[in-house]
């Protein structure tokens, strides 16, 4: 595997990146589980693709309505659970604390898919790794929801920007969730059923 600016690689480095600042930032409030997660997941996906169809890459056709999806979903999550957390962390961190884990655990997400882009085509594997990651998230968007549900105290700070963070942001984040999951289970999951019954051969007709 050969080191080169790469989109793939660019990601690694600027997500790994944000995670370390946010730990310096608020580390404290960032679950223990959450770390583990992280180190475990890292060996987890490792050791899967040393094992898992091996020197078997396949193309998984894709549609037309399945790249839109793909486009719309992950540019919302984008830009309102990384570009929105972290533009009101640099305008009032007092408050970061309470998305922080959600943060974290999304970015590790990211950082984690990185090496399966780069082992190749595998589309089997990033679809177990991306339905086992999605479920984890619940973790850290339950803890987002319960910290600004109890937590009477705010770090001071901007009131805008607190109810942004605790009353806006968390509901979009969980619609989120919930439109990638139903993006997985109903237009994902049957374009990777219907290759493996064809064999990997038949290509997917558009749509």
């Amino acid at each position: 595997m050969r080191f080169s600016l790469s989109p793939t690689y660019l990601s690694s480095i600027i997500f790994t990146s944000l995670n370390a600042l946010l730990l310096s930032l608020h580390g404290n409030v960032v679950p223990r589980r959450d770390l583990l997660a992280s180190v475990f997941g890292l060996i987890g996906v490792l050791i899967a693709i040393r094992f898992k169809n091996h020197n078997k890459h396949v193309t998984l056709e894709k549609t037309e309505r399945f790249h839109a999806l793909f486009l719309i979903l992950s540019r919302f999550e984008v830009a309102c659970t990384l570009l929105l957390p972290w533009c009101l962390i640099f305008l009032d961190s007092s408050n970061g604390y309470l998305m922080a884990p959600h943060l974290f655990v999304f970015q590790a997400q990211i950082v984690l898919e990185q090496p399966i882009f780069l082992s190749g085509e595998n589309p089997q594997l990033l679809f177990q790794y991306t339905v086992v990651a999605n479920t984890y998230r619940a973790l850290a968007l339950a803890t987002w929801i319960s910290r600004t549900a109890a937590d009477d105290e705010s770090g001071g700070g901007s009131p805008l920007v607190l109810i942004v963070i605790t009353t806006l942001l968390p509901k979009i984040a969980v619609l989120l969730w919930i439109c990638s999951n139903l993006f997985i289970a109903f237009e994902w999951y049957p374009l990777l059923l219907l290759r493996r019954e064809d064999g990997g051969t038949t290509p997917t007709r558009k749509k």
